[in-house]
């Protein structure tokens, strides 16, 4: 098994969710297993925070993704480049204010989450720094499908799909090579 937790940049295109969301940072841990067949498989959890296009005001929407990990690995030496292939249940909150007169209470809120689905595909490349320990860099590029949100109070449209790309630095630790 490994360990790895890996910090980026997530960027939203496409999909009526991309008229809407801004840029995110995000966390990722995940635990994986090698086969001896250069197969991986594994599972994590991915954070991410998102700020919407100026025109919706001060609004965020945070989301948490548990991912199925299916993967390659084309080599274990020094240098380790992989391809993945990831399945996500999205979960959706909006925080923040999501009505024409905001409420009296700051940060209260009247939209419930809204659940998805969505794929994701990845390449990237481990680098070996220490014994047990490597450095990981990686991209992405996904599509997912939630539940419908409607911004029609704030200016905004009724969104459900979106496509989004993101790029991670991290690092895995394998406790036994």
């Amino acid at each position: 098994a490994a360990f790895s937790i890996d910090f980026g940049y997530t960027g939203v295109q496409g999909g009526n969710w991309g008229d809407v969301l801004k840029e995110g940072i995000h966390s990722e841990i995940m635990i994986d297993y090698l086969l001896s067949s250069g197969f991986l498989v594994g599972f994590g959890i991915y954070f991410v925070s998102y700020d919407l296009q100026p025109q919706f005001g001060d609004n965020t929407i945070s989301n948490v993704q548990p991912q199925a990990v299916f993967g390659y690995v084309f080599s274990m030496g020094k240098v380790r480049p992989y391809v993945q292939l990831r399945g996500v249940i999205t979960r959706l909150r909006l925080q923040g204010h999501f009505e024409p007169d905001p409420p009296d209470q700051e940060g209260e809120n009247t939209q419930p989450q809204r659940w998805g689905t969505g794929a994701t595909a990845a390449v990237g490349v481990e680098f070996a720094a220490w014994r047990y320990v490597t450095l990981d860099l990686s991209g992405w590029y996904g599509a997912f499908k939630t539940d419908e949100v409607d911004l029609t109070d704030i200016g905004g449209p009724v969104i459900s799909d979106g496509r989004a790309y993101g790029i991670q630095l991290g690092i895995k630790w394998y406790p036994h090579p």
